[in-house]
């Protein structure tokens, strides 16, 4: 995940210099989509999925090997996965302008939504299984460990969820301007 972090971030670096740097004085750059841009939406994706697919596991292993709440979760997974790559295709496929990204708005609201809806499901589990289990424990040391492991999930999943959502959001309701971008 690191290596693939890593060069998403090359990528996203690239696109920036080539609208920014070199695309400098050029309105028509910041219409076009360049070739990084064709990897970067399967990557995201790919990242998203491995990450998510690493919480569904953990919340599997927590609630003593219930399947309902992964299976529920690693679907809204695989439908965010699939919707991401579907328009990364057909960005491919149609042509390598920003315009085409508005063609494909019901494709990218399924993976924005579906990706926000992940991250919260996955929050909100994290904290119900966690506090669930402080409660049944005995020992004053391991519901210490168990609180901050709750807090630790607040904190980190509240920030990815709320950034999902606002991400979403931009994107249902300021299309035409492209600030869902900004994050």
């Amino acid at each position: 995940m690191f290596v693939l972090e890593t060069g998403f971030s090359i990528l996203i670096t690239i696109a920036a210099w080539n609208a920014f740097g070199s695309g400098w004085g050029d309105p028509d750059t910041l219409g076009e989509l360049d070739w990084t841009w064709l990897v970067m939406l399967p990557l995201n994706a790919i990242l998203a999925a491995m990450a998510q697919g690493f919480y569904s596991w953990r919340i599997w292993s927590l609630t003593n090997r219930r399947l309902w709440l992964p299976i529920l979760i690693g679907c809204v997974m695989l439908t965010q996965v699939m919707a991401a790559f579907y328009s990364g295709m057909t960005i491919v496929v149609r042509g390598r302008s920003v315009s085409q990204l508005f063609g494909l708005w019901p494709e990218i609201t399924v993976w924005l939504s579906g990706s926000a809806t992940c991250d919260l499901l996955i929050t909100a589990s994290l904290v119900y299984i966690l506090t669930r289990h402080r409660r049944t424990s005995q020992y004053p040391h391991t519901t210490g460990l168990i609180n901050k492991l709750i807090r630790f999930s607040v904190e980190t999943g509240s920030v990815t969820s709320v950034a999902a959502l606002v991400k979403c959001t931009l994107w249902l309701s300021c299309r035409e301007w492209n600030i869902h971008y900004i994050l």
